[in-house]
């Protein structure tokens, strides 16, 4: 696979090289392509604008800090599945969760001080909270059967999918685990990820029945009206994990073959006009992309260029 590298260097936050633009969008994931667990960066046009090295870790589920040179994951490589955290810089691994059962999907609230994440340490997958720095573990739900959490942008609510059976359904709690509601009603093979509009007004799922359908991509709003649906994939397709840009007019989601195979990042407008896009460039990086939005000027350099920024510019002709 050719990759397309365009570096635009930021020094003391104000020399930027090459056109790119700080303010434009990037898609961040985790790969092990070439057999170390590396973060990929494209823009929305697929272009892979670069990769930062961590360590040879085993690592799943990408969630970034406030802090743009911490990211958090979890990892099977103590033996079972716990949270971690990694300075960009150090290159050091902070195991965050110590138990014997699995801990995984973490996501890190907006406001950095919670990683909520899913355990079965009480012998059902229920939704859990640390602080950020591993202290004060709190059990927010007891239902079980919980799919990966995820923030409201004002880090007041938390939404999960759980699983009744061969149905799911969409959640809203707020940060304490208090005043759980349903949102949806029961649907057919929920739980590949959902997400929130950065406005905080709708949340977006995927959702079909396996073998009978394409699992798509559909946004509701949190009070449970006006469901939609964006994306139309073939029958033997599976979209998953999807992410709503920052500035609210995108949503990138992972395609993989319904029973297996690589994966493609796409991107299709939020308001559903037009088709999804597929970033040609991300087809077989990981076997399940989850992606994170950030802006260029969000990303910390590597080590080895020393303490400047490295911003990127995305190439949004065709979108």
């Amino acid at each position: 696979m050719k990759y397309i590298f365009v570096f635009g260097m930021m020094v003391m936050l104000s020399v930027v090289c090459g056109g790119a633009d700080a303010d434009e969008l990037v898609i961040s994931f985790l790969s092990n392509e070439q057999g170390n667990y590396e973060i990929f960066v494209v823009d929305v046009a697929g272009t892979v604008l670069d990769r930062f090295e961590t360590d040879p870790m085993q690592k799943s589920g990408l969630t970034w800090s406030p802090d743009p040179n911490v990211f958090g994951f979890s990892s099977g490589a103590d033996g079972n599945l716990d949270v971690y955290k990694m300075d960009l810089r150090e290159k050091k691994p902070i195991r965050l969760t110590f138990h014997e059962e699995r801990d995984l999907r973490p996501t890190w609230s907006p406001n950095g001080k919670w990683i909520a994440f899913i355990s079965d340490r009480n012998g059902k997958h229920d939704v859990f909270r640390i602080d950020a720095d591993g202290a004060n573990l709190t059990q927010l739900t007891n239902e079980g059967h919980c799919g990966m959490p995820t923030w409201s942008p004002d880090s007041k609510w938390i939404a999960v999918d759980i699983d009744h059976d061969v149905l799911n359904a969409i959640y809203i709690m707020n940060a304490e685990g208090d005043a759980l509601r349903q949102v949806t009603g029961d649907l057919p093979l929920l739980g590949g990820g959902l997400c929130w509009s950065p406005d905080g007004e709708r949340l977006a799922y995927v959702a079909g029945r396996f073998g009978q359908e394409a699992i798509n991509v559909f946004t509701i709003g949190v009070d449970g009206e006006d469901k939609q649906r964006l994306t139309d994939l073939g029958i033997g397709l599976r979209a998953g994990f999807p992410a709503w840009s920052p500035d609210g007019k995108w949503i990138a989601y992972s395609v993989v073959p319904l029973f297996g195979g690589d994966s493609t990042v796409y991107v299709i407008r939020s308001d559903g006009v037009g088709i999804g896009k597929a970033l040609e460039e991300t087809a077989g990086l990981s076997v399940g992309h989850v992606s994170v939005w950030r802006y260029g000027s969000f990303f910390w350099a590597s080590p080895e260029m020393g303490s400047s920024w490295v911003t990127w510019g995305a190439v949004k002709a065709g979108l």
